[in-house]
């Protein structure tokens, strides 16, 4: 009975232990500091970080890799306090379309579904569209 006693005890405590690690486990992610708006480089200014918890399955790009956003495109507007991500920025050498011209996100993916490529949809080489 004593050792019944003790070995819920431990398995208590163990999964107390567990659970307590894994929630306590955070990530440093990119913010927006300053607003920045769509087809504007961001600027090592714009960027803060805020910690999240980890094992969120979120496309948030970590605060080591804030080197390489620098000089990166907003591909949508991004008010400050913004969670930064993958899909909200473009690379500054794709970005050859003037502002208001990026098609949203949600329009490409639509159309993908429907059988066109992106490819086809985006004049990001500069090539005029006849």
């Amino acid at each position: 009975m004593i050792a019944l006693g003790i070995t819920i005890v431990l398995i208590g405590a163990l999964a107390t232990w567990y659970v307590t690690t894994t929630t306590s486990r955070t990530v440093s992610v990119l913010t927006i500091s300053d607003a920045v708006q769509r087809g504007e480089a961001i600027t090592q200014n714009d960027l803060t970080t805020i910690s999240i918890a980890g094992g969120q399955n979120v496309d948030a790009i970590p605060a080591s890799e804030a080197s390489d956003i620098v000089g990166q495109v907003a591909a949508v507007d991004l008010p400050a306090g913004s969670l930064l991500t993958t899909s909200n920025i473009i690379d500054k050498a794709t970005q050859t379309l003037e502002l208001g011209q990026l098609p949203s996100r949600e329009l490409l993916d639509k159309l993908a579904e429907v059988g066109f490529k992106e490819s086809e949809l985006t004049p990001y080489a500069g090539e005029a569209s006849a």
